[in-house]
């Protein structure tokens, strides 16, 4: 008798790309997994009818041929999957190229940003999808997944789901509840190779957590992932997965994914005071605002295990930074940057350049703070207004959109795209040639000749006018 099974596939692409909820960044070497995917599996019973099968062929190299391979000893019942930005239209045709490949009776259900925007485009162009998910996955992936499998339920009346029925989609009633993060299971991390995922900053294998969804702040640019109502996991729920890492897998390195680590400053010194006091042997990174973070809170993470904070500065002008309505100014980025550097951790500045009135003193004034705020790696990236942004809402006029192909085309008002692309060079040129990071990195290079060869990648890439993203 063949085994059923569902299937949780990270899909193979042409570059190694990081799939998240709110872009899909090309990756010079380092993968991390893909928590959106893994916490849907988790939901699933494993001792249940169906075998679970976590596929993440970014991380596994694996081909198109090699998963179809693979899965043709099951009878697959359900394929689950998130696509990427720009790889949206390859990861479509994947996905239908396995379902036509193996059991078209096979119900494929996808979810992410794009596909919540554009599930009718979706839907008429790749009809072999059969269910989107609607925003926040984990209750109405729950609920889909025991009517196909238990039939308990009519599933046009599953909240927050769209389905596909030819040529009139059917859009359920939104799911407006918002899940208490404290009931989701931990990822089952059993299910990847861990080996296979790694940080720069971080020496050896890694995992990456999430401690909180949503984002207060309005930064004209961001994709809305996951609402602006910020909802965090307890402290003592954090440590305990922490635990887990560590002590049952094996483990001891972390990057924190939360789009503001440091959102809640109770929360952040009890989760550091759980390593502490528990005596987690990790070492980890996380993103963070600039205004978010003071000196005590600093002197916790340090002594918990923080190496680098990822730091979105966006800019070293105030007008632009006025612009993206960033809420705070060039002297607190100077002022918290010392903080950071007192405390011993390092700091990977994110710049966005770009902007429609920014002008080349603009850029040479993120230079220049770049350098003064003492940032051991920047990261700089073409501003991109995305679909249903306050930025793209602002400039749609502007704004060019290719659905299949994923493409935004947008010209700056002052300077010209090919223009913003060469200063991206000169900037990254003028950065990492200073005598003063030159001498960092060949310290750095002493300590981890490994991790070395990631940034050297990523320098390449940059030169020569590739697109990276945070």
């Amino acid at each position: 008798m063949i085994q059923e099974a569902i299937v949780f596939l990270n899909p193979p692409y042409k570059y190694a790309i990081q799939r998240k909820l709110r872009c899909s960044p090309r990756r010079c070497g380092n993968i991390f997994p893909p928590l959106e995917l893994l916490y849907l599996a988790s939901l699933i019973n494993e001792k249940g009818s169906l075998e679970i099968i976590f596929t993440d062929a970014i991380a596994d190299r694996l081909t198109l041929r090699e998963i179809i391979d693979r899965l043709k000893k099951y009878r697959v019942r359900i394929i689950v999957f998130m696509p990427g930005f720009e790889s949206l239209e390859e990861d479509l045709k994947t996905i239908s190229k396995i379902k036509e490949s193996l059991n078209k009776d096979c119900r494929v259900i996808s979810f992410g940003y794009l596909p919540t925007l554009y599930f009718r485009d979706i839907f008429k162009a790749f009809p072999l999808v059969d269910y989107i998910i609607m925003g926040e996955p984990e209750i109405t992936f729950k609920e889909l997944y025991d009517a196909i499998i238990l039939d308990n339920k009519d599933i046009r009346k599953i909240k927050g789901l769209a389905l596909n029925q030819g040529t009139v989609p059917i859009l359920n009633e939104a799911r407006l509840e918002k899940l208490d993060l404290n009931c989701l299971p931990f990822p089952n991390r059993k299910l990847l190779r861990n080996n296979s995922y790694s940080d720069p900053f971080l020496k050896g294998p890694m995992t990456s957590v999430i401690t909180s969804r949503g984002c207060p702040h309005r930064c004209v640019f961001c994709v809305d992932s996951y609402g602006h109502v910020f909802r965090r996991r307890a402290a003592d729920n954090v440590v305990r997965e922490l635990k887990h890492i560590v002590y049952d897998l094996g483990i001891n390195n972390v990057r924190f994914m939360d789009d503001n680590f440091t959102a809640d400053r109770n929360n952040l010194i009890s989760i550091c005071k759980g390593i502490i006091e528990n005596k987690i042997d990790i070492a980890w990174t996380c993103l963070s605002r600039v205004d978010t973070f003071d000196k005590e809170m600093l002197a916790y993470m340090a002594r918990a295990g923080c190496k680098a904070i990822f730091l979105g500065i966006e800019s070293g002008s105030q007008k632009i930074l006025d612009y993206y309505k960033k809420g705070y100014s060039v002297d607190i980025i100077k002022r918290q940057c010392r903080l950071i550097k007192e405390a011993g951790i390092d700091i990977v500045s994110w710049f966005v350049l770009g902007a429609p009135i920014e002008t080349l003193d603009d850029i040479r004034k993120s230079l220049k703070l770049s350098l003064e705020i003492d940032s051991d790696f920047i990261c700089l990236n073409e501003l991109r207004p995305m679909p249903a942004t306050d930025i793209f809402n602002k400039l749609r006029d502007h704004i060019r959109v290719s659905l299949f192909p994923f493409n935004i085309s947008y010209a700056p008002f002052s300077l010209s795209a090919k223009e913003v692309a060469r200063l991206r060079r000169i900037f990254y040129i003028r950065f990492y040639f200073s005598p003063k990071i030159i001498w960092k990195i060949l310290l750095r290079f002493i300590r981890n000749p490994e991790n070395i060869m990631f940034f050297l990648r990523e320098f390449i890439s940059a030169t020569r006018l590739s697109y990276i993203e945070k």
